[in-house]
């Protein structure tokens, strides 16, 4: 499978500027960095917040880990919230962001990506 990302992104690098992609590997963190190469496809979306509890020790380990895996892999960390493949509540992309706020804000400062729902028509 690699091997194929491998080719994409030799692809990918004949644009300007060269495309992006971002995997979708639900896969453990040490193993999502061979996506997140420059080799590859250059960012894994990050779903290891999506399995934690509303838990400030265990947001800090998780953010360290991944942000460890990010430099080992000389990507970023693309974080994320929510996802169309689980059933749990998704976080709004409109107001009201008041009920919100800390799952929306907290990757903000964070070095990498704050990845959520992309937005749709807004709302009449």
């Amino acid at each position: 499978m690699h091997e194929i990302y491998a080719e994409w992104r030799r692809l990918f690098d004949r644009y300007t500027p060269p495309l992006t992609a971002v995997a979708e590997a639900w896969v453990p963190a040490e193993r999502r960095i061979r996506y997140a190469t420059e080799q590859g496809l250059g960012q894994a979306f990050n779903f290891d917040l999506l399995k934690a509890t509303w838990d400030a020790a265990q947001f800090r380990r998780i953010v360290e880990e991944n942000l460890d895996l990010s430099a080992q892999s000389g990507s970023s960390s693309t974080w994320v919230f929510s996802n169309h493949d689980i059933g749990q509540t998704r976080h709004p992309v409109r107001p009201p962001l008041h009920r919100q706020r800390g799952p929306r804000v907290a990757p903000l400062p964070w070095r990498g990506t704050a990845g959520g729902p992309r937005p749709g028509p807004a709302p009449r």
